[in-house]
């Protein structure tokens, strides 16, 4: 059984099987561009000249895109367990990067946000994403551009849904 519902709604007869066929190629081409992503984000972070895993930037991401985040919602958002977020929390801390800060209800609830060090790393990140996807867009005519970000799109709002497959 499939994890996420294989060309859903294709509609017309025999275009089903017609795009089944393109499933080899583009598989073969996912993990393609996901290992070239990979790297270009191992590159993104290492020129950040920190000591920090992708796992942490990660975090930093997470965190600087929303407001402060309860452990367990940033484990959540960050698709890994709370006492694995705990961990990445407490060396972000320790490094200057973030702060645990009670919350004004319940001082036992603790909630995660970037120190001024994490916010100047958040904005650096982001503009390396910014050139990642100037690395994208460079590889598309500008006529596709709007059919490729309508695509992305899709995909990004049918797999928020989804559970994800590993």
């Amino acid at each position: 059984m499939p994890f996420f519902p294989l060309l859903k709604g294709c509609g017309v007869e025999g275009k089903c099987n017609e795009l089944r066929d393109h499933l080899p190629e583009l598989s073969e081409l996912l993990v393609d561009f996901f290992n070239i992503f990979h790297a270009w984000e191992e590159e993104a972070v290492s020129s950040l000249r920190t000591k920090l895993s992708i796992l942490e930037v990660h975090a930093i991401e997470a965190l600087g895109r929303r407001p402060p985040l309860k452990m367990r919602k940033l484990a959540e958002i960050m698709e890994i367990s709370t006492p694995s977020v705990t961990a990445v929390v407490d060396k972000l801390e320790k490094k200057g990067f973030a702060r645990r800060r009670t919350t004004p209800t319940d001082r036992r609830v603790f909630l995660i946000e970037l120190t001024k060090k994490g916010i100047g790393l958040f904005d650096k990140h982001t503009d390396q994403h910014k050139n990642m996807a100037d690395r994208v867009l460079a590889c598309i005519p500008e006529d596709k551009v709007p059919i490729f970000l309508e695509t992305l799109r899709n995909i990004v709002h049918e797999s928020s849904d989804a559970t994800a497959p590993f």
